[in-house]
């Protein structure tokens, strides 16, 4: 069993070296038309980056202005959907934001603040504790408590 694994072993390593060197062959054979490849294909990708940055920055600037009409008009969240969910020119976005803006009802204006709670204290009145209470009221519970205590060790 071990003879059969050594020649299988030895068969694969024979094919490996042939196909290395079969690949040795067509590369030398290539390296002359690809240099000539790669020359091309840098000056074309050179090409397209260009084209891809500057496609970057014209979209940046499409959605910078979307968005800061958005905040101008108060609405942000929609200014961002035009921006970044379609593909609406800067122009077409803002004029859809101003018609929009044109059509909120006026009870979706923002309302007046609720005043802070600092502010809704300022203008209470506490009372004072005992102040209020009559002097001649009936006693609490615990002076009759108190008084209990007293009668029943003889000091009243």
């Amino acid at each position: 069993m071990e003879e059969q694994d050594k020649k299988d072993e030895e068969a694969r390593k024979a094919e490996q070296e042939e196909k290395d060197k079969e690949a040795k062959r067509a590369e030398e054979n290539d390296d002359d038309v690809d240099a000539e490849a790669d020359d091309k294909d840098d000056k074309e990708e050179g090409k397209r980056a260009g084209r891809a940055q500057g496609a970057r920055q014209r979209e940046r600037v499409r959605c910078a202005a979307i968005v800061a009409a958005g905040i101008k008009s108060g609405m942000v969240k929609q200014a961002c959907a035009f921006a970044f969910d379609t593909n609406m020119t800067a122009a077409q976005a803002i004029n859809a934001l101003a018609i929009g803006a044109d059509d909120r009802p006026a009870a979706a204006a923002p309302a007046q603040r609720k005043p802070s709670l600092d502010e809704r204290m300022s203008h209470a009145r506490p009372a004072n504790p005992g102040s209020s209470a009559p002097a001649a009221a009936e006693p609490s519970l615990a002076d009759r408590i108190v008084a209990a205590g007293k009668l029943r060790r003889g000091e009243i």
